[in-house]
């Protein structure tokens, strides 16, 4: 995911409507496309190191890993 080039869709688009407001449209999607997919990638990784912890430490309960889920789905 860290290797994905989200902006390149949006540059190439900016000029698409001279005269128009989109290529400001273009620049705030690409801003909330980077945003969302940097916390996609956050969220799988505290997954991934969750599923981690409970397969190899066995110190990690169901419901500490249901909660430690959960508690992902805060607002930051």
């Amino acid at each position: 995911m860290t290797a994905w080039n989200i902006a390149e869709p949006f540059v190439l688009s900016q000029s698409a409507l001279p005269g128009t407001d989109f290529d400001n449209v273009c620049i705030r999607g690409n801003i909330a496309t980077a945003f969302a997919l940097s916390n996609m990638h956050s969220r799988l990784l505290e997954i991934a190191d969750l599923a981690d912890g409970s397969a190899n430490d066995y110190e990690i309960t169901e419901s500490d890993f249901v909660a430690a889920l959960s508690a992902m789905d805060l607002p930051r």
